[in-house]
């Protein structure tokens, strides 16, 4: 399972209510988003098209799905319902 999401996306997501809640970590926003930047020259973050040899492998580009919308594809795609 491999989600995927712009990087605009990725650092509004950061910001959001619930994830500053949740994560101390992101609290820090300066810190995290630089973090962020940092990692995204020295890291890819995204596979390459047929990159990832698993049977069964899901890549979802969430950039305009709500949760539940990834959740009900995810669930679809391992038949779980």
């Amino acid at each position: 399972m491999e989600l995927v999401t712009d990087d605009g996306t990725r650092f509004e997501r950061n910001k959001t209510e619930l994830r500053l809640k949740e994560k101390a970590s992101k609290r820090d926003i300066e810190t995290t988003e630089k973090r962020m930047e940092e990692e995204k020259t020295r890291y890819r973050m995204v596979s390459h098209p047929g990159e990832v040899p698993y049977e069964h492998y899901l890549k979802i580009d969430n950039t305009h799905l709500s949760p539940d919308e990834v959740a009900g594809k995810i669930c679809d795609y391992f038949r779980f319902k």
